[in-house]
């Protein structure tokens, strides 16, 4: 048996590409990654000499990127050590951490070999006046023999790096592309940075969030807007609370974060910055849709730039809600919050209900819009009505300047606020929904046809559902035609006489009195049947059978002339003067009637108790 070692192999170029495109989602991140280092070299050389004036140039051509600062360069041993050693960086010093850089990583000469064939930096040292040249080819490099040239060159006395990448020929650059690609990240530095010599930084956070008119300023150094939260705040909310608010010089649980914070409702993304330099663009969880620009030491980007770590994002979400919860308490002692549907989902959302007094609910009549802190202050004089339902009719029968009836909201979130805060804050009573009658017709005040249409309506579900129940006319709730309700004793039925439905059948009476019974037939099954469906006894076997036996008897029935009538005339005219009830009125109509009727069935003569009452008379009132 024999042993040997044998050489792991590596095709360092496909390595190197396949890991510059995992790591980096744009081909562009070599410009984005040598920008970025030239601006940590700055941070560190002003850190050493506040009297240096930065500064970055960028040229950009469809076969070229260049990139040239003036900051503390590197020696020989640095470029070799440094940035020609993939996962080492330099830049892992209190003193670079100090000055804010912003990349620690150590990988970014690999993002040039992405789309680059051949790289070239030229730097020179402010430590120490050393200058030299590096040069590294796409289809050279190894990852086991040396493959980097390195020499050194005499000193100009001019510190600073300049990287340059030639690009390969299928990877060309499109000019105005890469120009708004950097620009994206440089445009908040402080420095001067020029792209093909146009300068593209030094704009202000307020052109990436602009500030809202302000109906209401807040201004106050090192505001606590939250248990871990203390910053220097700028709060603006607009005549229709939109929120603007601007912190710096932020401490977070402790420890000063420094940076800058600029945020504006409903703009969702963040972009975030790092000593100026941008990195990600992410969303937080924002009751308002918080957005804009947070620039933060403390945030730290992922090794391709794209995201920012768990820990970050942990912090943003964080910082986010406590201003969440900051511009909420502000705004709850103003009047624009009224006009904020993210506010009152906050309120919601934690529960901070007492927030609300300045919200405004519907108190009727006038329509008026009242604050709640208004009607808590009426409450304590006398309970205040508050309706929760939607019948405009049920408002108008109770609502009175004596007594005012508040309409909570139809929609969720103010509902909830409004229903919270009167319950929790006001003394308060509760105006049904339920369906009401709110006007009973009397009877003297009915037609002929109204009195006709009430007494073959009782008929009707005597005879055909075997229902005893009290029939009245008057005016129902929630636009209802048929009210039916029951207590221990009996049913009543209340139709609304105005009903389309109901002036129809009424208008038969007159115009055209043969359809009028079928009619009613047709509208005590269609209409009143519904209402009355769970008091009818032919659901039970008892009564079903009771049902069969009447429906299977033939008959037949012979009007009556006018002359026959006998004392009927007299009983419905007591009828309506209340002098005898409905039933006494069907009671008494079938014994006067009884003597006179005949009732052809099977050779036997039906009791007038089992046909009750179809009987048919030529008086209109009593005839089918």
């Amino acid at each position: 048996m024999t042993k040997e070692l044998i050489p792991f192999q590596v095709e360092t170029s496909r390595v190197i590409d396949l890991l510059a495109k995992q790591i980096y989602q744009s081909p562009l991140a070599l410009l984005r990654e040598n920008t970025q280092n030239a601006y940590d070299a700055v941070l560190i050389r002003a850190s050493r000499d506040p009297r240096c004036a930065g500064r970055i140039d960028i040229v950009v051509t469809p076969d070229q990127i260049q990139v040239l600062d003036n900051g503390v360069g590197m020696t020989p041993t640095e470029v070799r050590d440094n940035y020609w050693r993939a996962g080492h960086s330099g830049k892992n010093t209190e003193e670079a951490r100090a000055a804010g850089v912003v990349g620690t990583f150590g990988i970014g000469a690999m993002a040039n070999f992405g789309i680059a064939g051949e790289l070239v930096v030229e730097t020179e040292s402010t430590a120490t006046g050393e200058r030299c040249r590096s040069r590294a080819v796409l289809d050279q490099l190894s990852l086991n023999e040396d493959c980097v040239e390195l020499e050194t060159l005499d000193s100009r006395q001019e510190p600073g790096t300049k990287v340059t990448a030639f690009i390969l020929p299928k990877h060309r650059i499109d000019v105005q592309q890469a120009t708004q690609y950097i620009a994206d990240f440089v445009h908040l530095l402080g420095i001067p940075v020029t792209v093909n010599g146009k300068v593209v930084s030094g704009r202000a956070v307020a052109s990436l969030v602009p500030m809202p008119p302000a109906s209401w300023t807040l201004e106050q150094s090192q505001c606590k807007l939250g248990k871990r939260l203390i910053a220097d705040t700028t709060l603006v909310i607009s005549s229709n609370a939109e929120l603007w608010i601007d912190l710096s010089d932020i401490t977070w649980s402790g420890r000063a974060v420094g940076g800058k914070a600029t945020l504006r409702s409903g703009m969702a993304a963040l972009r975030t910055f790092r000593t100026g330099f941008g990195l990600a663009t992410v969303g937080v969880g924002s009751t308002y849709q918080f957005g804009g620009v947070v620039d933060a030491r403390n945030l730290q980007p992922t090794a391709g730039r794209e995201a920012l770590t768990r820990d970050s994002m942990q912090f943003l979400q964080s910082l986010v809600s406590e201003i969440d919860q900051f511009a909420s308490i502000q705004l709850a002692d103003r009047p624009e919050c009224d006009s904020s549907t993210p506010f009152m989902s906050w309120l919601a959302a934690s529960r901070r209900y007492e927030l609300g007094g300045y919200l405004r609910a519907t108190v009727q009549p006038g329509n008026k819009r009242v604050a709640l802190t208004e009607i808590r202050k009426q409450s304590e004089d006398q309970p205040v009505l508050v309706y929760s339902g939607g019948d405009q009719s049920i408002v108008k029968q109770h609502a009175s300047e004596d007594r005012p009836v508040v309409v909570l909201a139809r929609t969720n979130p103010r509902r909830s606020c409004e229903s919270e805060y009167l319950n929790r804050f006001c003394r308060t009573e509760e105006l049904s929904d339920s369906p009401v009658v709110s006007k009973v017709k009397p009877r003297k005040d009915y037609s002929d046809a109204e009195v006709a249409f009430v007494y073959r309506v009782v008929s009707i579900l005597d005879s055909d559902y075997f229902l005893k129940a009290d029939v009245d006319l008057g005016q129902i709730s929630h636009g209802l035609p048929v009210l039916t309700t029951k207590t221990s004793s009996h049913v009543r039925v209340t139709i609304d006489p105005t009903g389309q439905t109901m002036a129809l059948v009424l208008g038969l009476y007159d115009s055209e009195f043969s359809a009028f019974g079928s009619m009613l037939k047709d509208f005590v099954r269609n209409i009143v049947f519904p209402s009355v469906a769970p008091y009818v006894p032919s659901s039970s076997r008892q009564g079903a059978e009771a049902f069969l036996r009447t429906i299977k008897k033939p008959r037949e029935v012979f009007e009556y002339e006018d002359t026959d009538l006998g004392e009927l005339p007299q009983l419905w005219s007591d009828y309506r003067d209340g002098k005898i009830s409905m039933d006494q009125a069907v009671q008494r109509s079938m014994e006067a009637v009884r003597t006179g009727l005949q009732v052809v069935d099977s050779g036997a003569t039906a009791s007038i108790q089992e046909i009750v009452p179809d009987v048919v008379h030529n008086e209109k009132i009593f005839r089918t």
